[in-house]
This record gives C-alpha cells, sequence and structure tokens, in this order.
C-alpha cells in the first residue's frame, strides 16, 4: 500500500493577495498523484483562509485545519502541523508558494531507491512576477551550511528525525530554518539532493527575508543567535554524525575551522564583514589567500562575511593603486549599502538563511496581472 505524506502548510495571511497565493499552493497539490494528508495551521490571519479552504475540503485523502493558539511564529505553526500529521514522512509547504507537478511523487520515488533516513530536497524557482530564477540544487555539505542554507525548507522529511531534534525552535523568529538543519546535521541527520525542480519560492515582500534584507543590525543578530547556539562546531567541533554525498575540493570556511587552526577567531564564527568598493557592476569571484574560498561581490552586491584569514589578502587586492575592499565597520554605511543591496538582490532566503545560491539560469517572463498565480512555463532542471 502507497504510503501518504503529509504537507505541512502555515498560513498567515494579511491582504487579498495573500490569500490568492494561499490557493496557488493548494493547486498545486493536485498536480501530485501520491495520496497526501493536507495539515493546514492559521496562524493568526487578519483574512480568513476558510472560503480557499471550503473549495478542497473534499479534494484530498485527508485534510486538517487547526488554529494555532496561544503563540505565534512559523517554528511554532509548523510543529503544530507536524504533530498533528499521522504519515510518516512529511514535506513542508509555506502558504505564498508552491510545488511543482509531481515533486511529491519524484522525491518518494527517490526515497524508495535509498536507504531513506534523512531529507531529500531538489532545485529551486524563485519566482519575483515577471522574472523566473532557476537554482539548481548542490549536494549536501555540512561544511557550507554552516555558511548558510542552500534549499528551501520544502523537502521530504521524516517526522521520527523531526521528533529527534525537537522541532523548529520557535523562540527564533528569524532563520529558524537554520538552526534546525544544523541540528540535524549535528544529529546525523542529513540530505540527498535531486536535480529536478521540486519547490516554487515566490519573493514575498511581506516576509521576514524582506525584512533582514533592509534591517542589517536585525539580520546580523539573528546571525549570532544561531552562531552562539552552535558556537561548538564554528570553533572547530565538527559533528562526528555529519555525512553527504559531496565533499568539496577547496575547502570551505567551515572545514577549515573544524581544522583547528592556530589562526584566531573573529567573534564566535571566526568571520569578518568585507565591503566592496569597487565599481564592477557583474558578479566577479575572488579567492581567499589562505583558505581559497570563492567570494563573490559586485556593486549591486558589496558586503559578505569572509573567513577571518582571508581579510589581509583581499584588503591588499587593488585596481592599479586602489584597494577595492575595506572592513566594513561604518554602521550608517552598511545599513545604506543593504538596502541598495536589498532592492538588487534577487537571490531567494531559502529557509532565510541563504546568502548566495548557486544561480544558474534567469528566464524574463511577460508583466504577469495583479491577481496573477503562477508562471505557464515550467523551469526544468540542467
Amino acid at each position: 500500500m502507497t504510503q501518504a505524506v503529509s504537507i505541512i502548510i502555515p498560513v498567515k495571511l494579511r491582504n487579498p493577495q495573500e490569500l490568492i497565493w494561499f490557493e496557488v499552493a493548494l493547486e498545486s497539490l493536485l498536480k501530485q498523484d501520491h495520496p497526501l494528508h493536507v495539515v493546514i495551521v492559521n496562524d493568526h490571519s487578519v483574512i480568513s483562509p476558510a472560503p480557499v479552504i471550503s473549495k478542497f475540503a473534499d479534494t484530498f485523502k485527508a485534510m486538517y485545519v487547526i488554529d494555532l493558539k496561544n503563540k505565534t511564529g512559523l517554528a511554532a505553526a509548523r510543529n503544530a502541523g507536524v504533530e498533528l500529521s499521522n504519515t510518516r514522512h512529511f514535506f513542508p509547504l509555506d502558504a505564498d508558494d508552491w510545488l511543482a507537478d509531481h515533486a511529491i511523487d519524484l522525491v518518494m520515488a527517490e526515497s524508495a531507491k535509498t536507504k531513506f533516513g534523512g531529507f531529500i530536497y531538489g532545485s529551486t524557482v524563485l519566482w519575483r512576477g515577471d522574472i523566473e530564477i532557476f537554482y539548481k540544487a548542490p549536494p549536501y555539505d555540512f561544511a557550507k551550511l554552516m555558511q548558510h542554507v542552500y534549499w528551501p525548507n520544502g523537502c521530504l522529511q521524516l517526522k521520527s528525525n523531526w521528533a529527534k531534534i525537537s522541532g523548529w525552535d520557535e523562540t527564533l523568529q528569524a532563520y529558524e530554518d537554520w538552526d534546525y538543519w544544523l541540528r540535524s546535521g549535528e544529529a546525523g541527520i542529513c540530505g540527498t539532493s535531486i536535480p529536478d525542480v521540486l519547490y516554487y519560492y515566490r519573493n514575498n515582500p511581506n516576509g521576514i527575508t524582506a525584512t533582514l534584507r533592509g534591517d542589517t543590525r536585525k539580520a546580523e543578530a539573528a546571525r549570532q543567535a544561531v552562531h552562539l547556539r552552535h558556537e561548538s562546531i564554528y570553533k572547530g567541533a565538527f559533528p562526528m554524525g555529519c555525512c553527504g554525498s559531496h565533499r568539496v575540493i577547496n575547502p570551505t570556511p567551515g572545514e577549515l575551522l573544524a581544522r583547528k587552526s592556530a589562526v584566531p577567531l573573529v567573534g564566535a564564527a571566526g568571520f569578518v564583514l568585507i565591503q566592496y568598493t569597487g565599481n564592477n557592476a557583474a558578479k566577479v569571484p575572488y579567492y581567499g589567500t589562505v583558505t581559497r574560498t570563492r567570494y563573490v561581490f559586485s556593486s549591486g552586491s558589496r558586503l559578505s562575511y569572509v573567513d577571518a584569514r582571508d581579510v589581509p589578502g583581499l584588503l591588499d587586492t587593488r585596481i592599479g593603486q586602489v584597494p577595492i575592499f575595506c572592513q566594513a565597520t561604518d554602521t550608517e554605511t552598511l545599513q545604506v549599502d543593504a538596502a541598495n543591496q536589498a532592492a538588487k538582490q534577487v537571490s531567494p532566503a531559502f529557509g532565510e538563511a541563504v546568502v548566495s545560491p548557486a544561480k544558474v539560469a534567469v528566464v524574463k517572463k511577460p508583466a504577469a496581472k495583479t491577481g496573477s498565480t503562477k508562471p505557464k512555463a515550467k523551469a526544468k532542471a540542467k
């Protein structure tokens, strides 16, 4: 008998447009051949989701709708939904995103082929209304995860693994997904990537991602909160249970930290915020002289955290006699630059923690109407 999968959908509707997006999310579930249990958690929505829910009441194998009481937040809503679910597998889906056709069929087929004990994620498409951006899913690598999350929260998981790490941390109001995946890796719960597009991520201007991009102080405080929760791994205690199908040839900052270099760390994480002061509009890679880590900068993406050991070499990088990097210390400069960067940046924050996922292709689309749902063209994995 085919095992059903629970789709966990936290819902916090603030305007009529988000109600339309919620309907798009549910419509995408109709394009899955696998039996589904749909769990909807209403997190104090301003606009009732009931009109949309009623359209799908008799559509799925099972549908559960609950109201979140005495608490709020994405972490709390997801935990409540997973706790209510009664299937072995679950797949989170945010109410403003949607699944690719047959996404659940693909991940369940992959889980049947492998000794599935972790989670399965795939490629992602960022949708901005008139533009699609395709992000190919890279292989799982815990060292890279220490820098940022590079897959969306929408992936196939085991409820037993969720219980093993006590779910999402409800005290975190930002980067809770990053913390969740770090704790998973520390517990030996690791990921498997497939090239197929599974998830469409909508750039919602009301989301926490947009808030963090416009407030560098809040974003940095949230990052530091995650770093402090996992201080041991950033100081070199690489988890024995960490696994993955890929290890990078050139060591990442996390791997170098794990080797317990004698070079002193800066702060808990050993990274320094560097600002690009050049005028190149194109994204240009620069390589750390010590770690050989690849850092990408441009006039539209000036700020990045770099390994402290690479800082002297970057500060010595010049065009002619003019240095093109400086250490970012002026708060006002950072806030202005971050605002400019946020206006130009198109990278999604998968789970609110992505810094620079590997962008593969950009596809321009015709202008969409205000109430439009999703693009007609489908992104295909390369």
